[in-house]
C-alpha cells in the first residue's frame, strides 16, 4: 500500500524511541494502534470501524504541501514531508461528523489551509508547519465560515 501519509508516523516514531509505547513495539506496530495511515477510500472503509471502536475524542488529518501531493506521494525523499491525499479529507470529515467527532487539520501551506476548509474540517492547527519557508495567509472564506486557526498552536471553537 502507498503510505503517503507519513508525518504523523514520524511523530509516533519519536515517541516510540522515547519508550512511550509498549516494550517490543516497532514501526509496524504503530499503524492501527497509534496512527491510521490511509491512501485511498478503500483504506478508510477498512480502517474506520477499528478507529471508531477505539472511542477517539477527535480526528486529525495532516495536509503537508497538498499542492504537491502527486509529485511527493511516492518519492522517498519526502517520506516525512507529505500528507494525506487532500481528496480524502471530505470523506473523513463526513465520517467524523456522523460519529459526532470534530476533525482537525495540521497544515503547512495556504493550499493546505484551503483544502482543509473545503474538505470540511472544524479546526486548523499548527500553521504554518515548522519546516516551511512559505507564507500562509488566512483565507477570507475561513473568517466567513468561522473556522478557527492560530498561527502558533491552532484553536478550537
Amino acid at each position: 500500500m502507498d503510505r503517503s501519509w507519513r508525518a504523523p508516523l514520524q511523530i509516533a516514531l519519536q515517541f516510540l524511541k522515547f519508550g512511550s509505547f509498549p516494550a517490543g513495539w516497532t514501526e509496524k506496530d504503530l499503524d492501527g494502534n497509534v496512527v491510521e495511515e490511509v491512501a485511498s477510500a478503500a483504506d478508510i472503509d477498512r480502517k474506520w470501524p477499528g478507529f471508531i471502536a477505539g472511542r477517539p475524542d477527535f480526528t486529525k488529518v495532516f495536509l503537508l504541501y497538498s499542492e504537491e501531493f502527486e509529485a511527493r506521494k511516492n518519492d522517498p525523499q519526502y517520506r516525512f514531508h507529505r500528507g494525506i491525499d487532500p481528496a480524502l479529507v471530505p470523506e473523513i470529515a463526513r465520517r467524523a461528523h456522523a460519529a459526532g467527532l470534530r476533525l482537525s487539520a495540521h497544515v503547512y501551506t495556504a493550499t493546505d489551509f484551503h483544502n482543509a476548509l473545503v474538505g470540511g474540517v472544524d479546526d486548523v492547527a499548527h500553521m504554518p508547519g515548522r519546516a516551511t519557508t512559505r507564507s500562509l495567509d488566512r483565507p477570507r472564506s475561513a473568517s466567513r465560515r468561522r473556522t478557527p486557526g492560530s498561527p502558533a498552536n491552532g484553536a478550537s471553537r
